[in-house]
């Protein structure tokens, strides 16, 4: 699995919410039913699961999926522009 997809599920089990269902788009409060308390949870352990670090900053600009995704991407590697 890569980086994207561990995200998706990891999300996915985390909201309950069907795999096949969550899409790196979507709006992870309107969409996929997360409040800010989620997001919290969800970004501290992708942190752990990463080994990354995400500031309060980058917590407040996650809105999707794959702002959590991009964000994970550059910080592994951080000369290559994400294109996921």
């Amino acid at each position: 699995m890569n980086i994207k997809e561990k995200t998706l599920a990891f999300i996915s089990d985390r909201l309950r919410a069907p795999y096949d269902k969550v899409e790196a788009s979507d709006s992870l409060m309107e969409d996929l039913g997360a409040d800010p308390l989620d997001v919290m949870y969800i970004a501290v352990e992708l942190e752990d699961m990463f080994d990354v670090s995400i500031t309060d900053t980058e917590l407040d600009n996650i809105k999707a999926p794959m702002d959590l995704v991009r964000m994970i991407q550059t910080k592994l590697n951080p000369q290559e522009l994400t294109h996921a």
